[in-house]
């Protein structure tokens, strides 16, 4: 059997260990505690995986469109074309939203200008899907 690593008072995201709870399964579960006071159980493997950064609730909290189409093709831009093709605004999801939610509607995709820059709010506009021979349409970003 493995020794446990002692990680009590040591921060993970916004949560702070209290103290170790039990063994589950193989794992160690420890008490935590959220910046925003609530209390709950996570496991080890949780915490130095960044599963487990934060509270339901407080997770909740952030923007609100996790399960939301804006969202997902946020993420797949990044999954897609790595950060080193992204600007360094848009490496956060924050960034993205302040120079892209405005403009968006569901069903346009995200469409670089030129394929050759990384995506930027200068770089990209929100494209509606082509329909037969019309042209698609696009809703540039506001660069004031």
């Amino acid at each position: 059997m493995s020794r446990r690593i002692n990680i009590k008072n040591k921060v993970f995201g916004n949560l702070t260990v209290v103290s170790f709870s039990h063994n589950e399964n193989s794992h160690a579960v420890w008490n935590v505690k959220c910046s925003c006071g609530t209390e709950f159980k996570v496991t080890y493997s949780n915490l130095k995986s960044k599963n487990t950064t934060q509270c339901k609730s407080c997770s909740q909290k952030t923007h609100g469109l996790t399960y939301t189409g804006y969202y997902r093709k946020y993420l797949s831009m990044r999954k897609r074309h790595g950060l080193e093709n992204i600007d360094n605004n848009w490496h956060t999801f924050e960034g993205f939203k302040q120079d892209t939610f405005s403009t968006y509607n569901e069903g346009f995709r995200l469409k670089r200008l030129d394929n050759t820059k990384p995506f930027s709010k200068k770089n990209c506009c929100w494209q509606k899907t082509r329909v037969g021979n019309n042209k698609s349409e696009k809703v540039y970003f506001r660069t004031e």
